[in-house]
């Protein structure tokens, strides 16, 4: 039976996903479009830490994950930023109120420490949160437009594929699109109840945008949180 709608495929990849263990979100929001699926492999040792923290609300924005990331750790021998030098950075894009609105939410939420002299530094000691990530982009059909979206995605991700219906897999797969594999991108054959995996993508090519994809993996850290609250 084929799919109507490319949301159909959204179950089978779903709970592909899950039986390798991975957590799934579905619709995470990038810079350049929306992605369909967003799988993650945390690292548990890492939450743990991360909880013992105290840091159960997440960091928020991806502007204000680029902030955090900015600021050295707590116990690292660099000195921290102040507003002003922050400032110097980001200051065609908020002015020094704006930074210090921001940098105190990431200090209330246990993320940053302000020191005597006004300078903030990063409380860390979990990053990165997650072991892999995987950006999966279902497409009916238009071989070219999902490629594009999929590269994108290696933006993010530490593996990204496409998943299309079975029998187009089937012939893209036979055809060894040039596209696909020059890319280091993945495909997913994809039937009502199951998926197999037609080309292995590339893992070794390195993300892009650490920003971004700490930002991705934070979207999967209000259910961690939920979780540690409802076993207490």
């Amino acid at each position: 039976m084929s799919f109507h709608l490319e949301s159909e495929m959204e179950r089978p990849v779903e709970a592909w996903l899950n039986d390798q263990g991975l957590t799934v979100r579905r619709q995470y929001r990038t810079p350049w479009g929306v992605c369909d699926l967003v799988a993650c492999r945390l690292s548990e040792d890492r939450v743990q830490h991360r909880l013992s923290l105290s840091q159960s609300a997440g960091i928020g924005s991806l502007f204000r994950v680029r902030l955090l990331n900015e600021l050295p750790d707590v116990d690292a021998s660099r000195r921290g930023h102040s507003v002003r030098s922050l400032v110097r950075k980001f200051g065609e894009i908020y002015s020094a109120d704006e930074l210090e609105s921001h940098l105190n939410k990431l200090v209330a939420s246990n993320h940053a420490v302000r020191s005597r002299t006004g300078s903030f530094f990063r409380v860390n000691g979990w990053v990165p949160l997650h072991r892999e990530l995987i950006a999966i982009e279902l497409k009916l059909s238009r071989i070219a437009e999902v490629v594009r979206q999929a590269k994108a995605n290696r933006a993010f991700a530490d593996k990204s594929y496409i998943a299309l219906p079975m029998a187009i897999a089937e012939r893209v797969a036979q055809g060894s699109d040039g596209d696909i594999v020059r890319h280091g991108l993945g495909l997913i054959g994809v039937t009502r109840d199951s998926c197999a995996e037609m080309i292995s993508p590339d893992a070794d090519s390195g993300v892009v945008n650490r920003h971004q994809q700490m930002h991705a993996v934070e979207q999967f850290w209000p259910a961690v949180v939920n979780a540690a609250n409802n076993s207490s």
